[in-house]
């Protein structure tokens, strides 16, 4: 299972059993501990997982779209192209279903500002350093 909360709550409705539950809960307290924000860059967070991650929440609420699961979307590398979110014609291609829009809106607002601040960062950074190149070769 691949999601990134000390929230299991929406797992029991799956009917695991209580041991699992536990071990889930000591894993993502293990994991917690263990992780620095300040390591945190562009290429880590692409890495984070959408669905289930208890940083990634809208309304206080975890987030899972089985349309989008079903599409092939499950890590913030797979909105993040180029070091900046997908537009909406990239994202029509990659999502065919009807209120797109509203769920990616709420993908964007559950993202924490810091990512998002760390992603429009690098790509003004990349856009920057190629400007710079074009200008020295010229």
């Amino acid at each position: 299972m691949k999601c990134k909360s000390s929230d299991v709550t929406e797992l029991t409705k799956e009917q695991i059993p209580k041991f699992y539950i536990e071990v889930l809960k000591s894993w993502f307290s293990l994991k917690e501990k263990n992780t620095d924000s300040s390591t945190q860059n562009v290429h880590t967070l692409e890495d984070q997982i959408i669905w289930y991650n208890s940083n990634v929440k809208f309304r206080n609420k975890l987030l899972m779209f089985k349309k989008w699961k079903d599409a092939g979307i499950m890590f913030l590398s797979d909105i993040v192209v180029n070091n900046r979110f997908v537009n909406l014609i990239e994202l029509g291609q990659l999502v065919r279903c009807p209120n797109y829009l509203f769920d990616f809106q709420k993908i964007l607002t559950a993202i924490p500002r810091h990512w998002k601040t760390l992603i429009s960062n690098n790509y003004r950074f990349q856009n920057s350093k190629e400007q710079l190149s074009f200008l020295q070769s010229g």
